[in-house]
């Protein structure tokens, strides 16, 4: 469907809200700013309303709990507005908010068909009931419809629900490590260690493998039998070439050294001193009845010794060497082995991740314990099974209609359920299954996110819209950005199914709102960073940058203070006027913690106020590991535990104090009854109880620490984690080994265990990108836009993406070669493309954040790695004069 096919928002099509069909499945693409839950709250009304559902009829699923809870709040609001102007108010209002002008124009076209008190007094139930709906996470939903259509759904799920099940695979992947390293074929272990990269490596891939959203490892090209044979012919050469040497060996390179001192041989790839070290490697390697590295075999085998590179141009060939000859016929075998052993480790390892499914359920039955992975899994499965049509009829008569919110997050088993749900049966007339999303915005891949899967349900929907009014930025922000992707054109999302498509200002917002030196600001600021030549690596790169942006940010700051730098803002008296730009008024956006962290360091080092949020398990911070500490102590009451905890930041003693502590035996015997009476308190009261008094004589001296607000906002947030936790412990041991297992296993992705945000008043935020999604701000700084993104090292590891069918697929990589090789196989719908179309949709999040003006840093790119996504959409080549190049397309754009 063409842009112009759309239905729109804009002025000539009013309000999408108002105008949307409500039957079938509909799509709705929401670009950044354009009134996605004003658009979603505005359906829902209109299905009670016009379609008369009560709430509890209408399903809204979206992606995280506050999110929920955010959204029943919007939804509420919008319910009671329109009771209001069904019971006549809001009619004198001057200045109308697009909430009122939609409500009135949906109320009185209800009321040509139902009296004011019938109309007024259903919303105010709908509002009331609102807490009893269904609105929730996808997860919410499917354990709601398994327990209430058990009968259909044949999956019970009762029992304890965990956020993963990432602990019992762990388990799992140490006794499967084990059973195979006692096992009697000792080849296939040590092919399926060479393929999984040892035991740690193996159960933190587990995980993963066991993903029925991560593909298919690729089948093995030969069966087990055929790899052992493959694997016994290698010995055999092994065995053939060391006799060789021994026989023929030196004489090989004593020719070879000869042909060399007579000026044939390439001294710069093949220098006399190298080839004599090199001949003494492969003595030592035979002698050990061992083979030298594959490389160096490929270096003397014939076709490498009578190549340009060995010899010289008009020179004569070396003669054949019955050593060098015998390279050959190994190098066939060696290289046939290898792919052997990696087809051997596969077969281990699928047979390993068949039986890890098997204990998972296993256990999982036993223990009465599903995940939230496996409440889709179930449903999903329900759904295709015996009874399936009959529990997605009964789910559809109980919710006719559904409101799926951010939909390019979703995947393709999510989706699987709503469109078996809400297929098309002959019925659209009683079906309603809204999609809300904007594929520009899908940066969630690594934790499960399919733009695949929003693409496809693109192409099926019986209706397809657009959001086109951003209410969000400023004109000028908005031109600026058309501006810069209408120059990126195609390169924009690196995908020819994801455009940038322009919108128009609908927030009443001014060019001048923000004011610097009383000139609306520039939108889009690309400035240079000090000391911009490249950096010697990617720490010193983000130094720099990081370094230049709080420099940018306190001369902005120092401005606003004299007046120069002002933004129209409600003031004190209600009125509109100009106050100076505040911290509170500017976000950082980083793409990764590590980057935060020399952010936050950068603004504190210039005294500017700032905050940090994060996606990142408080289990992963110093204070939970200085937490264990002190409760162990405590737990064993052992003096070395006890001077352990002592020396920690939570109770603060230094060098000097120790000293004291040896000279006045008395001071020891009174901190070892402070602690006897924490330990007490614990016992009696809690571990909260025992934090608080702990917190109560050290807080003082906590906070004035450097970054103290956000040490004590952690160990308050670990205390409440372990006071729940502790109904569900045997003693004090048991919660030590619970926060070690925590603190063991975190989880970034776990809303419960997220960092807490410490006070924000009138300090700058900084923010990972993916944490300000749905967030705006005045103003936005971009630090590391420029900034190489690194390529992982670590091997092997599992490379996901979709092939040229659509089809997900994964390549389990051993080494970085071989990762190499699996991108340039598929480098136009591979791995690669598809990790740059998920950073340039990150760059696109980042850059729609703001409602006044973006400051983007640019000049430092360190080395190594992906080049930056705003090289590529602003189309300059990776070079060693990157700079100069992209200043210039900055001076045009």
């Amino acid at each position: 469907m063409s842009a112009s096919e759309r239905i729109r928002n804009d002025a000539g099509a009013g309000d999408l809200a108002l105008a949307l069909p409500l039957q079938g499945i509909q799509l709705i693409e929401a670009s950044a700013g354009t009134g996605k839950t004003y658009t979603l709250a505005g359906i829902h009304t209109r299905l009670i309303v016009e379609r008369r559902l009560s709430v509890r009829q209408i399903l809204v699923v979206t992606f995280t709990r506050a999110a929920t809870e955010e959204l029943k709040s919007r939804l509420r609001a919008r319910l009671l507005l329109c009771a209001e102007v069904a019971a006549g108010l809001h009619q004198s209002e001057a200045a109308l908010s697009t909430e009122l002008v939609q409500s009135r124009a949906l109320i009185s076209a209800a009321l040509q068909q139902e009296t004011a008190a019938a109309l007024q007094s259903r919303l105010r139930l709908a509002a009331l009931e609102l807490d009893s709906a269904q609105i929730s996470t996808i997860h919410g939903f499917c354990q709601r419809a398994l327990r209430e259509h058990a009968f259909f759904a044949a999956a019970a799920v009762d029992g304890d629900l965990v956020g993963s099940d990432r602990d019992l695979i762990e388990t799992i992947a140490a006794d499967l490590w084990r059973e195979r390293a006692v096992a009697p074929d000792a080849e296939a272990f040590t092919a399926f260690s060479a393929v999984v990269g040892g035991v740690h490596r193996f159960a933190r891939l587990l995980p993963r493998l066991l993903d029925l959203r991560a593909g298919l490892l690729p089948q093995p090209a030969l069966n087990e039998e055929q790899a052992h044979a493959a694997i016994r012919a290698a010995r055999t050469a092994c065995a053939t070439l060391t006799q060789v040497w021994r026989e023929h060996g030196a004489q090989a390179f004593a020719a070879l050294e000869a042909h060399a001192q007579a000026g044939n041989v390439n001294a710069t790839s093949y220098k006399l001193n190298k080839i004599q070290a090199e001949a003494k490697i492969f003595a030592r390697a035979f002698a050990g009845s061992e083979i030298p590295p594959l490389a160096m075999l490929e270096r003397y085998a014939t076709a490498a010794l009578d190549s340009p590179r060995c010899i010289k141009k008009n020179k004569p060939a070396l003669p054949r060497q019955v050593f060098f000859v015998a390279i050959d016929g190994a190098l066939i075998a060696l290289l046939q082995a290898q792919a052997a052993r990696q087809d051997l480790g596969l077969h281990v390892l699928r047979t390993a991740i068949v039986s890890a499914h098997r204990r998972l359920d296993e256990i999982k039955r036993a223990t009465r314990r599903f995940s939230y992975d496996d409440l889709i899994r179930r449903l999903h499965d329900a759904l295709g099974g015996a009874h399936g049509d009959e529990l997605a009829h009964s789910l559809l008569e109980q919710f006719p209609c559904a409101l799926v919110d951010e939909f390019q997050d979703t995947d393709a088993l999510q989706f699987a359920i709503f469109a078996a749900i809400y297929r098309d049966r002959g019925d659209a007339s009683v079906r309603g299954l809204f999609l809300i999303g904007d594929p520009k915005q899908a940066i969630y891949r690594f934790r499960g996110g399919d733009i695949h899967t929003y693409l496809a349900a693109r192409g099926s929907a019986d209706g397809e819209h657009a959001l086109t009014t951003n209410f969000r930025s400023s004109p000028g922000y908005l031109r600026a950005l058309e501006h810069l992707y209408t120059f990126a054109g195609a390169a924009a999302f690196a995908d020819a199914r994801i455009q940038f498509e322009p919108v128009a200002a609908g927030g009443g917002m001014a060019d001048d709102d923000l004011l610097i030196d009383g000139h609306a600001a520039t939108p889009l600021t690309f400035w240079l960073a000090p000391d911009a030549e490249e950096a010697g690596n990617k720490a010193d790169a983000t130094e720099r940058l990081a370094q230049g942006c709080a420099a940018a940010i306190l001369d902005l700051l120092t401005r606003a203070r004299n007046g120069q730098v002002q933004l129209r803002d409600t003031l004190a008296d209600g009125q509109r006027g100009y106050r100076a730009v505040e911290p509170r008024d500017l976000a950082v956006l980083v793409n990764t913690n590590v980057e935060a962290s020399v952010m936050q360091a950068a603004l504190s080092a210039l005294a500017i106020p700032n905050v940090a949020l994060s996606k990142r398990s408080v289990f992963a911070s110093e204070e939970a590991r200085e937490l264990h500490l002190l409760l162990d102590a405590l737990c064993e009451f052992d003096e070395g535990r006890l001077r352990a905890a002592l020396s920690s930041v939570l109770l603060g003693y230094t060098l000097a104090d120790f000293a004291a502590l040896a000279t006045l035996p008395e001071r020891w015997h009174e901190l070892l009854m402070q602690f006897a009476e924490l330990r007490e308190l614990w016992l009696k009261h809690g571990v909260l109880a025992m934090l608080e008094r702990l917190f109560e004589r050290r807080a003082a001296a906590l906070l004035a620490l450097e970054r103290g607000e956000r040490r004590m906002t952690n160990w308050l947030q670990l205390a409440d984690l372990a006071q729940s936790a502790s109904a569900q412990v045997a003693g004090l041991r048991g919660l030590v080994d619970w926060l070690a297992q925590r603190i063991a296993r975190t989880d970034d992705e776990n809303e419960d265990e997220q960092l807490r945000l410490e006070s924000d008043a009138d300090r700058i935020q900084v923010r990972t990108v993916h944490a300000s999604k749905g967030l705006e701000y005045p103003i936005v700084f971009l630090p590391f836009a420029t900034l190489r993104r690194s390529e992982p090292n670590s091997y092997p590891r599992l490379l996901r993406y979709h092939d040229a069918d659509g089809d997900p697929a994964a390549y389990l990589v051993s080494d970085k070669t071989v990762a190499e090789t699996v991108k340039a196989q598929s480098a136009d719908d591979g791995e690669s493309a598809e990790d740059l179309a998920e950073r340039l949709r990150v760059l696109y999040v980042a850059l729609t954040r703001a409602r006044h003006a973006v400051f983007v840093a640019t000049g430092v790119f360190g080395k190594g790695g992906h080049p930056p996504a705003l090289l590529h959409l602003l189309r300059v080549a990776d070079d060693k004069n990157a700079a100069a190049v992209l200043s210039q397309h900055l001076h045009e754009l």
